[in-house]
């Protein structure tokens, strides 16, 4: 296995942890909500770009509004600001229980964050390095013949 096979598996390995971290999440919010406790937040966890990088977990805040007398909800985006995960302020809206479950979330998420950071860092140091020896290949069968 070459270590681009090794990035890509270990990278598949933390969108499932990720996943697994927001379905609790959500396991948390369908039982709180079915108790009749307000919620106004959400998290998701993607891929980032085109697909075979790596995992964005993201918070959000639904929003309501009223447009020719009918509700329509929307998702809006919580921006984290810098950092490995977003913080009280950033989710300063959201009711205690919520608080309570973003969280054990976060916790996890922000291994994660770190975790992808460090594999695209392998990724690129790998290139660059593949990149080098190409130019020290092709440099040395230019002086051999």
């Amino acid at each position: 296995m070459g270590i681009n096979e090794w990035i890509e598996r270990e990278r598949e390995g933390l969108r499932q942890q990720a996943h697994k971290a927001v379905q609790e999440f959500w396991r948390v919010h369908k039982g709180k909500v079915a108790k009749g406790e307000k919620a106004g937040y959400g998290v998701r966890a993607k891929r980032r770009g085109n697909g075979n990088g790596g995992v964005v977990i993201e918070w959000y805040r639904m929003r309501f509004s009223n447009k020719a007398g009918k509700w329509i909800a929307r998702k809006e985006s919580v921006p984290r600001h810098g950092g490995y995960r977003y913080t009280k302020r950033e989710l300063s809206r959201m009711e205690p229980w919520e608080w309570a479950a973003a969280v054990d979330v976060e916790d996890v998420a922000e291994q994660i964050r770190r975790q992808n950071e460090a594999l695209t860092k392998i990724a690129y140091l790998t290139r660059e390095y593949q990149k080098r020896q190409a130019t020290i290949d092709a440099k040395m069968g230019e002086e051999v013949e």
